[in-house]
């Protein structure tokens, strides 16, 4: 149902990156490019709280637009 809300829908999950080395969220020493004209053309979101305790489940609630625990 989500994809119908919002056709151009990219979400991008990344386990174990910090965001102290992207250029978007303030890092000045690497030169990140790609990241940050992703970032100022999208939505970008300081903090996600997960309604499942695993990836797993998390990532399938993603993919399926449904609560983790339906």
């Amino acid at each position: 149902w989500l994809a119908l809300l919002m056709p151009n829908l990219v979400v991008l999950v990344i386990d174990g990156l910090q965001p102290a080395y992207l250029g978007p969220y303030g890092n000045t020493w690497v030169n990140t490019p790609a990241w940050n004209q992703l970032a100022a053309a999208s939505l970008l979101l300081e903090r996600c709280w997960l309604d499942a305790p695993g990836l797993s489940e998390f990532y399938r609630a993603v993919w399926t637009g449904q609560p983790s625990w339906a």
